[in-house]
């Protein structure tokens, strides 16, 4: 009761109404404070380039994005994403205690421990980087030596390391994790998600690649270095399609849009299912044949791991209920395990559009842990 009243103080909780439960004490329904900290986020895509204002919830306050495309190199990304995030600080005048840090999405592999993105599959700007030494350098809150709208921040901060006359880092804590991993914990973290019905969870983004991250008893599973989930370079076909990761047959050379797109030679998904929801034979056994490529690779993950739910996050996610019933009807067939108990296929509660917002994730839950490292 007493840290409860304290943090109702501090404005991190607040009362919402009251039950009465016949004897003894009134039980008060609390819950957080949305708006009492804010969370800058950087996603790093293959097809867009966004910085997200969000509050504790991880709804945005603010956005903005650019096609990934549309830079020429990895500075000109910085410089982008360092003035968008001024910008939302100048425009809400947030000060640095009001925000509990940056959080950074990237496609993997990552080295979480030493902030660095490896070698992610088609993703050259940020191969082998440090991106958090980087965003920690940028100049966010105005100082004696800051930069001005005038002034980009990348180049604030190389006038700074000669004149000494910023503090880096302005104390925000930063963390950086796999976009796969924070869409997952957006979604095991809303409270209308089906997915807390379930225990041993594998949660799959299909997009540019294929990511995915196992949750176990609500516990996120990272491996020895931290390099699980990696669903979309498991191999369907030893002597299928060659993977620039130096595999044969990895699932994602397979079953993202793309490569969908180009080996069936259709122009839009959504116009695939529609028709196949209608019965049009063609559209029918396009979708089949997704459901086909992604059941094997699912249930090499079922055999491994146990599985009682599987969630589907991404492109493949319009009207997605003839696919996730494909899926769950091949694995019935085809997984022992699912004989001994019941495995769901889900759509997840997102859709592709809001994938920014959940680059906050992790340094929200980090500052709800009281984990952030600045």
């Amino acid at each position: 009761t007493m840290i409860v009243q304290e943090l109702i103080a501090e404005g991190q909780l607040q009362e919402t109404s009251s039950l009465q439960s016949g004897r003894g004490r009134r039980q008060i329904l609390l819950d957080i404070v949305q708006d009492h900290k804010l969370a800058l986020g950087l996603a790093l895509h293959r097809r867009d380039i966004s910085t997200v204002l969000t509050d504790l919830r991880g709804r945005p306050l603010e956005k903005h994005s650019r096609p990934t495309a549309s830079f020429a190199d990895r500075d000109e990304v910085l410089s982008w994403a360092a003035e968008t995030m001024q910008h939302m600080i100048e425009d809400n005048k947030l000060k640095p205690d009001k925000l509990v840090g940056i959080g950074i999405s990237s496609p993997g592999p990552l080295d979480r421990q030493n902030n660095r993105i490896l070698e992610p599959i088609d993703f050259p700007f940020f191969q082998n980087f440090d991106i958090a030494e980087a965003v920690s350098a940028w100049p966010l809150f105005p100082t004696s030596g800051a930069a001005t709208r005038a002034e980009s921040p990348v180049d604030t901060v190389k006038r700074a390391e000669s004149q000494a006359d910023i503090g880096l880092n302005n104390g925000l804590a930063i963390n950086l994790e796999n976009n796969a991993v924070l869409l997952a914990m957006r979604e095991f973290y809303n409270g209308k998600s089906p997915i807390y019905k379930h225990r041993h969870i594998l949660f799959v983004t299909i997009s540019r690649g294929i990511g995915s991250c196992l949750i176990s008893d609500g516990q996120i599973y990272r491996g020895l270095g931290g390099y699980a989930g990696e669903l979309g370079h498991t191999s369907i076909d030893a002597a299928g399609r060659p993977c620039s990761c130096g595999n044969y047959g990895c699932i994602e050379k397979y079953a993202t849009l793309d490569a969908l797109k180009a080996f069936f030679g259709f122009d839009s998904y959504d116009v695939v299912v529609d028709l196949a929801y209608i019965g049009i034979s063609r559209s029918l056994a396009i979708i089949e044949q997704i459901a086909e490529w992604l059941t094997t690779a699912l249930v090499n993950a079922i055999n491994l791991f146990d599985l009682d739910a599987i969630v589907l996050y991404g492109e493949l996610n319009y009207r997605p209920q003839l696919l996730t019933d494909m899926i769950e009807n091949k694995i019935r067939q085809r997984s022992l395990i699912s004989r001994a108990h019941n495995i769901s296929v889900l759509a997840s509660s997102y859709d592709d559009k809001t994938a920014a917002d959940a680059s906050t994730a992790g340094i929200i839950d980090a500052y709800f842990k009281q984990k952030l490292v600045k």
